[in-house]
């Protein structure tokens, strides 16, 4: 029974652990973007995870951020 209310809970746990996991990956991205001189993208995967690469490989991803230093 316990299971099933803490499933239905909307306490934003979710949100601040895909907050924190986004956060990681755009330090990455702009120390990335800092050594290499080329823009990053921020994109979401379909599993719903975070990664980043080169602006112009990321032609067909859903981008969710731009790094441009």
């Amino acid at each position: 029974m316990w299971l099933s209310i803490h499933g239905a809970m909307s306490c934003g746990c979710e949100n601040r652990e895909r907050m924190k996991r986004l956060e990681k990956v755009r330090e990455l991205a702009t120390k990335t973007a800092r050594l290499t001189g080329e823009a990053q993208a921020i994109i979401q995967r379909t599993d719903g995870t975070y990664h980043f690469k080169p602006l112009q490989e990321a032609i067909n991803e859903k981008i969710m951020e731009y790094i441009i230093i």
